[in-house]
């Protein structure tokens, strides 16, 4: 209902117009609402204006302590429930409905009565919308979340991990809904498309697809696959084929960055050879737990062959953030059948 000219916030609704810190830029879209910064300067790209951004984060959840929900339990998705500035991770109830979440039949939906006519242990209002997203459970990517239901990655950013203040003008094709990514520009470096979703736990399934160029030969190096557990420029996770001066091999980095080229600062995690080819596709799997400190990484051709299994690594300078689809020194690369489901157990 505000005219953009006019609006504080021109790609967020907020008819309210909220500026608590009068810097022209409104609360819901500012990276610092309570300290001026027209400017909206956020060097590490982790969605805090670096006026800001100079607090602790005890949990490692990529949310600073004056701005976490539940500073000392990781809980990077912040969601809560009844607004009452506690997160649900350490909130006894939930939906504050007088019912402690353990007693409560619907810990995520307000019920006094408690009504459960089957005796499931389920209640009536919450049968089958458990988060009260307006979306059935059984269908619903994220039950416990009521800000993600599908997976989805229309919303996002793109990073240029080499240049990240340089514009990224990629040519990104989405499709199925944001299920399904395709990059058709020659990246000169590293790129991530980061979704805007935040997740914790999670289990995430899609198929990864290089197009053969025909009469081209492809780059020495290059490599594709998933970052996640994204907070920022300096802190990420990587899931990597790679192929290095003909090496192929699956790996998992860590990123370790001094401010310099956030591309080149990652710390191997775990590899194993693989024999992956331009013209094929090949399934990935990845089981997060950060509670656990557990990640578990699986590689398959989509048409058959050889497995690669990480088993369950320890990993742990991360505790949850974002996902996304990352490339580096190549193009014409598809990722479909994507699926993102939380899950912390």
């Amino acid at each position: 209902g505000v005219v953009n000219g006019f609006d504080n916030c021109p790609f967020v609704k907020n008819e309210q117009q909220w500026d608590g810190d009068g810097d022209g830029i409104g609360d819901l879209c500012d990276n610092c609402p309570s300290v001026p910064n027209n400017d909206q300067l956020d060097v590490d790209l982790n969605g805090v204006g670096d006026v800001c951004d100079n607090q602790n984060d005890r949990d490692y959840d990529g949310i600073a302590d004056g701005r976490d929900n539940c500073p000392y339990f990781p809980n990077a998705a912040q969601v809560d429930t009844d607004g009452d500035n506690i997160g649900d991770t350490c909130d006894t109830d939930d939906d504050n409905d007088g019912f402690v979440d353990q007693a409560d039949n619907c810990p995520l939906m307000h019920n006094l009565l408690q009504f459960d006519i089957d005796d499931n242990q389920r209640g009536d209002v919450c049968e089958y919308d458990y988060d009260d997203d307006g979306y059935d459970s059984r269908v619903d990517s994220c039950p416990l979340n009521n800000a993600i239901w599908r997976t989805s990655f229309l919303k996002h950013r793109t990073i240029l991990l080499n240049n990240p203040r340089e514009p990224a003008n990629l040519l990104w094709k989405i499709h199925d809904k944001g299920q399904e990514v395709e990059l058709n520009s020659y990246i000169n470096g590293s790129v991530v498309l980061l979704g805007d979703d935040l997740y914790e736990g999670f289990d995430f399934n899609g198929v990864i697809h290089i197009l053969q160029q025909e009469g081209k030969v492809m780059n020495t190096f290059y490599e594709v696959g998933i970052a996640f557990d994204y907070q920022s420029l300096k802190k990420y996770y990587l899931l990597s084929l790679q192929n290095i001066n003909g090496l192929k091999r699956v790996a998992v980095y860590v990123s370790r960055n001094n401010g310099r080229n956030p591309a080149n600062e990652k710390v191997l995690k775990w590899s194993s050879p693989f024999d992956w080819q331009p013209g094929s596709s090949y399934n990935l799997k990845i089981h997060r737990r950060p509670l656990t400190n557990q990640l578990r990484i699986q590689v398959k051709g989509v048409d058959g062959g050889a497995t690669v299994d990480s088993g369950v690594l320890e990993v742990d300078q991360q505790k949850g953030g974002k996902i996304g689809l990352y490339a580096t020194y190549t193009k014409n690369v598809i990722w479909s059948s994507l699926t993102i489901e939380c899950n912390d157990k």
